[in-house]
C-alpha cells in the first residue's frame, strides 16, 4: 500500500515541477519509437511505471541532443536490480509528412545478465487520413554472442480532443512474444507537459497484462 501512495505522490510532485518547464515531445510508455529527436541543445525526460500481477517496473530516460544526435540513458529499476544502457539516435530525413531515423542501444553486462545491443529504424508517417500518425519500427536484437533476432512494432496515434490523444500499438521485442497496448495521453500544460496512461497484454496469454503511467517534460 505504501508503495502505491509513494508512486502517486512522486508523480504529483513531478507534475508540479514540470508545469514550469519547456515544450517536450517525449512519448513515454510506447515501445514504438518515432523519427523525431529532442530539440537541438535541449534535454527532456521520460518516466514510466508499469504495474503487473507480480511486480512493478520504473524507467527513467533522460535524453539530450547536440549536433542532430540524441543521446539517451535509460535506467530501469524492477524492484531489486537497477539496469542502465546508452542509446544514440540520428534522424536521416524529416518532412511534414514522413520521417526516418536510425538508433542504436548498448546495455552492458549487469547482475549476471549478458550484454546486449540493438539497432532500430523508426519510420513515421504524419497526417495519414488527415490527423493520424503512423510509426513503424524494424530492428535487430543481439544478446552477447547468441543468435540475434528481429524486432518490430507498429503504432497508430490519433487526437481525440485538442489536448488528448489515443494510441494503439502492436509489437514484438525479443525474447518476448507479441504484445498489444493502448495508450491515452493528455497535455497537462499545452505544449509543455504530458501525462500518459496505458493498458497492455500479451497476444498469446490473457494472464500476462499490465497497466502503465508515464510523464514527459523538458528542462
Amino acid at each position: 500500500m505504501f508503495h502505491y501512495i509513494f508512486t502517486i505522490s512522486l508523480y504529483v510532485c513531478i507534475i508540479g515541477i514540470a508545469v514550469a518547464t519547456r515544450f517536450a515531445q517525449a512519448t513515454p510508455l510506447y515501445n514504438t519509437d518515432d523519427a523525431q529527436i529532442t530539440s537541438e541543445k535541449s534535454c527532456q525526460f521520460e518516466m514510466n511505471q508499469l504495474f503487473n500481477t507480480s511486480d512493478t517496473q520504473f524507467i527513467l530516460n533522460p535524453a539530450c541532443t547536440l549536433k542532430n544526435v540524441e543521446l539517451s540513458l535509460p535506467i530501469t529499476y524492477d524492484g531489486k536490480d537497477t539496469l542502465y544502457a546508452a542509446q544514440l539516435k540520428h534522424p536521416l530525413y524529416l518532412s511534414d509528412t514522413f520521417g526516418i531515423a536510425m538508433s542504436g542501444m548498448y546495455q552492458p553486462s549487469q547482475y549476471n545478465l549478458t550484454s546486449l545491443w540493438t539497432v532500430n529504424l523508426p519510420l513515421s508517417f504524419y497526417h495519414v487520413y488527415s490527423d493520424l500518425q503512423l510509426d513503424v519500427n524494424i530492428g535487430w536484437y543481439q544478446e552477447n554472442h547468441h543468435q540475434g533476432d528481429l524486432s518490430w512494432s507498429i503504432a497508430a496515434t490519433k487526437p481525440i480532443t485538442e489536448r488528448q490523444k489515443i494510441g494503439l500499438e502492436y509489437y514484438k521485442q525479443p525474447p518476448e512474444q507479441e504484445k498489444i497496448q493502448a495508450v491515452w495521453s493528455i497535455d497537462v500544460v499545452p505544449d509543455k507537459t504530458s501525462l500518459y496512461l496505458s493498458y497492455g497484454q500479451s497476444i498469446r496469454s490473457s494472464v500476462s497484462h499490465w497497466f502503465g503511467i508515464g510523464l514527459s517534460f523538458a528542462i
